[in-house]
């Protein structure tokens, strides 16, 4: 007579979550000649769920699309003067730096929100809806 074992293995584990490309921080700087970049420093920011145990970034390897938008006030109103977008495919998200050159602000432009399309689409807490700077 044979015998047939059978087993039944359950891996319970910890899923991961959704981590997206964010804005951590920003610096404006302008040029002798009047020309004006922002600077966005780029992290990865968690979405949803638990980060992830290996170090690495759901967004590493992706494209990412990086919005500035000037407006009048110290604070964002509703409506920007001048809207720029700069998209590109960033290895490792983590430290990463995307510039947005601007030939010319209009005078009324004082402060500026940073952010990736990814942060612009999450449901998530404050700290995920971009970084608001001003002119050095």
């Amino acid at each position: 007579m044979r015998s047939i074992v059978v087993g039944i293995f359950l891996v319970a584990g910890c899923e991961t979550g959704t981590e997206i490309a964010g804005v951590s921080s920003v610096t404006v700087d302008r040029s002798a000649e009047g020309r004006v970049v922002v600077t966005a420093t780029l992290d990865c920011m968690l979405a949803k769920g638990m980060p992830r145990g290996d170090g690495k970034c759901d967004a590493d390897d992706t494209q990412v699309c990086v919005k500035a938008s000037w407006f009048s006030a110290d604070k964002p109103p509703s409506r920007p003067v001048l809207n720029a977008q700069v998209c590109q495919t960033v290895a490792h998200i983590r430290g990463a730096t995307v510039q947005l050159p601007f030939s010319k602000l209009p005078g009324d432009a004082k402060s500026v929100l940073v952010m990736t399309s990814d942060q612009d689409r999450a449901r998530n807490p404050a700290e995920q809806r971009g970084v608001v700077a001003r002119e050095h």
